[in-house]
């Protein structure tokens, strides 16, 4: 699995729920380089139950946008509101690269 660094959430009123917009650097640390992905994002699940496979994904369009600042991810509101209004987060990537998961809490 990849991971990105932790990244500070920005909330974008604007944006439909399944639209996640990052910096093309941190698409190169979770292994993405086109502009836009089709993904499952699992949030509210920990690593090790994303590990397994376990949980439900939001099926959303991941984009690489060099307008994002580095070090930061572009959410709708409600996705934010779902993952709990967190601060920062760490987007890891399984090895096919189709599921991400939102990490909002260090793993136990």
């Amino acid at each position: 699995m990849r991971h990105s660094g932790p990244l500070r959430i920005v909330p974008d009123f604007s944006f439909p729920f399944s639209k996640v917009v990052i910096s093309p650097h941190e698409g190169v640390d979770l292994g993405y380089i086109s502009a836009c992905y089709s993904v499952r994002f699992y949030v509210n699940v920990s690593l090790d139950a994303f590990s397994r496979g376990e949980g439900d994904g939001i099926q959303a369009q991941l984009f690489l946008d060099h307008s994002c600042k580095q070090g930061t991810v572009e959410i709708s509101r409600a996705l934010w509101e779902k993952l709990g209004k967190p601060r920062q987060a760490v987007l890891v990537a399984d090895d096919t690269g189709q599921k991400v998961l939102f990490l909002t809490k260090k793993p136990e």
